[in-house]
C-alpha cells in the first residue's frame, strides 16, 4: 500500500470516509485538502506523497485544474498517481480526467474495496515499470 495519500474533496463527509479507509494501514499517513489551492499548497510542503485521491467539482479550484497543473508540473512533483474520485460518471467526464493525466477513475459512491482493488493495480505497475528501467 502506498505510504503517504493525499486525499482532495471539499466534503468533510468523504474526506472522514478515507481517514476510516486507510485506518487499517497503521502504515499510510493520509494528508488531507479541501479543494486545488490547498493540495497544490500540500504537494509543495509534505514530502514524499505518493497518490493523490482528487474529487473534480471542488471550490477556488476543481480538480480537473488542479490535475493539468500538476502534469504540467512533471520535474517538480514526478508522476505522482492521480486517482479521480467523483460524482461525474458521465463517459465524457472520465475520458476528459484521464487525457488530462489521471491514473485511475471511480464513481462515488464507491466501496473500500474497489478503492483498495485500484490502488494495488497502480502500484503494481510502478513497480514493475521501475523494475524494467
Amino acid at each position: 500500500m502506498f505510504r503517504k495519500i493525499l486525499a482532495v474533496d471539499d466534503s468533510d463527509v468523504i474526506l472522514n470516509l478515507h481517514k476510516m479507509t486507510f485506518k487499517r494501514y497503521p502504515d499510510v499517513e493520509l494528508v488531507t485538502a479541501k479543494n486545488g489551492v490547498e493540495a497544490l499548497k500540500k504537494l509543495q510542503e509534505v514530502e514524499g506523497i505518493d497518490v493523490v485521491l482528487l474529487d473534480i467539482n471542488m471550490p477556488i479550484m476543481d480538480g480537473i485544474t488542479f490535475l493539468e497543473i500538476v502534469r504540467r508540473e512533471k520535474d517538480k512533483y514526478g508522476n505522482i498517481p492521480i486517482v479521480i474520485i467523483s460524482t461525474e460518471g458521465e463517459e465524457e467526464s472520465v475520458l476528459e480526467a484521464l487525457r488530462k493525466g489521471a491514473t485511475g477513475y471511480i464513481k462515488k459512491p464507491f466501496r473500500q474495496r474497489e478503492l483498495y482493488d485500484l490502488l494495488e493495480k497502480i502500484e503494481t505497475k510502478l513497480k514493475q515499470s521501475k523494475l524494467r528501467k
